[in-house]
């Protein structure tokens, strides 16, 4: 008996090698740079001066979160006197204007103009990017507000590094927002945020291999972006495809603030969740197919970055999919359950592990930002379910990947409820062919 677990055992540790050699040893190494990278960064100063720039909100049915937004600009530490607002609706139902309005009565400081354009975000921003004349562009998210010090720290950064053409700031989920009901999946987001912003964003960018700018908070030097096509409505991932203009067009250099946060509101909902990472799974791919689909080859895989974490990426979601539902097949095929507890609980272990790196990563980066901080120590125990979320998000890209080839582009893309629905018809479907295929048989 013993012996036999020994082999099944060792059958499945040859599958934990993938996420070893694709995951483990990449994150190990990953972590001991970005703690080289933290000692030797320096406080950038400010230009003698200051840059005037223009700030870009789109808005959608926003009444609910934009006076919070606006509030958040008058807020900054960067002279309000410097701010040119442009709040871009494209077809709001609800009481965005009359909002807009008081912010205007409540902020005089702030120069804000408000324009209308019914074709969606990619087109509102791009009409305000003609309105604009400032040095630098800056876009933000109607549903959340920018930390005080975001701006000036965006500044700094450009004016440190000249060869910068575009920047994106960090996206945290709004801690004050993270109430009952779904406290415990807004708790995991926010930890998944942290980590990917402050961890993997980070390591992106000090290996020059930063994927995509963030629509909720990115800035541009005007100069570079009237080079562009500005926002494509070919796709619904408009902030990915602005990052390969920058890149693959211009052959600009795109980079990352770590020191300028935006707050976004958090998820309502598993069926959000489920929505928001389909949209970003299509998005993605979308933009891959645009610009990399004559590159996509196993010899490209050594020469682009983007090719190699598109292969890597979608190979690994693939199999923690297989994982998930391996217990129920294995079992068919005759292991024991003492053997693949052990081997789950290894694979367990060891995403705990990685997710212990990046959380001492994130710690140290939140040092300027004590709050921040101390919440997120405070709530360190979700550690220890994020990587059944991190399963879930692989399993709901892998279904996000499949729609893409199958469905057609919509920015809500397919929800839960509908998922529901169609995976109930092709049961019911499938078996009624069972069923006349039984009677045929008889």
């Amino acid at each position: 008996m013993f012996d036999q677990t020994i082999l099944q055992m060792g059958f499945w540790i040859t599958w934990l090698l993938i996420p070893v050699i694709f995951e483990g040893i990449p994150m190990i190494i990953n972590f001991f740079q970005l703690l080289y990278y933290y000692k030797k960064r320096k406080n950038s100063p400010l230009p003698t001066f200051l840059p005037i720039l223009s700030i870009i909100i789109p808005t959608y049915n926003s009444s609910k979160t934009l006076y919070k937004c606006i509030k958040s600009l008058a807020d900054s530490t960067y002279p309000t006197n410097l701010l040119g607002i442009y709040v871009v609706d494209n077809g709001s139902h609800d009481d965005t204007f009359k909002v807009f309005a008081k912010a205007q009565t409540a902020f005089p400081q702030l120069q804000m103009q408000w324009l209308t354009t019914p074709q969606g975000k990619s087109s509102a921003l791009n009409a305000a990017i003609y309105q604009a004349k400032s040095q630098y562009i800056i876009n933000i998210d109607s549903d959340g507000w920018l930390e005080k010090s975001a701006l000036t720290n965006i500044v700094r950064k450009f004016n440190a590094n000249p060869n910068i053409d575009a920047l994106t700031g960090v996206i945290l989920t709004d801690r004050h927002a993270i109430k009952t009901p779904h406290k415990l999946l807004k708790l995991t987001e926010y930890i998944e945020y942290c980590q990917t912003f402050l961890a993997g964003r980070n390591i992106e960018n000090s290996n020059n291999q930063l994927f995509t700018l963030s629509g909720a908070f990115s800035a541009f030097k005007r100069e570079t972006l009237i080079k562009t096509y500005l926002y494509s409505n070919d796709t619904i991932s408009e902030d990915t495809d602005m990052t390969f203009q920058i890149r693959y067009n211009l052959k600009g250099t795109v980079s990352f603030c770590d020191d300028a946060i935006f707050y976004s509101e958090p998820i309502n909902n598993l069926g959000e969740l489920y929505t928001q990472r389909q949209r970003w799974q299509r998005g993605e791919l979308e933009v891959i197919s645009k610009y990399l689909s004559q590159s996509l080859s196993l010899k490209m895989f050594f020469h682009n970055f983007q090719i190699r974490r598109l292969i890597i990426d979608h190979t690994v979601t693939f199999l923690k999919t297989i994982w998930m539902f391996a217990l129920f097949i294995l079992l068919g095929f005759g292991y024991s359950w003492r053997s693949l507890l052990i081997s789950y609980t290894l694979v367990y272990l060891l995403y705990l592990f990685l997710e212990l790196l990046s959380s001492i990563t994130v710690y140290i980066y939140l040092k300027e930002f004590p709050q921040e901080r101390k919440f997120y120590l405070k709530h360190s125990w979700i550690l220890f379910l994020q990587p059944f979320y991190n399963l879930l998000n692989s399993f709901i890209r892998c279904i996000g990947i499949i729609n893409t080839s199958t469905t057609t582009t919509t920015w809500q893309g397919t929800n839960l409820t509908q998922e529901k629905r169609r995976v109930i018809q092709i049961i019911k479907k499938d078996f009624k062919e069972i069923i006349k295929r039984k009677d045929y048989d008889d």
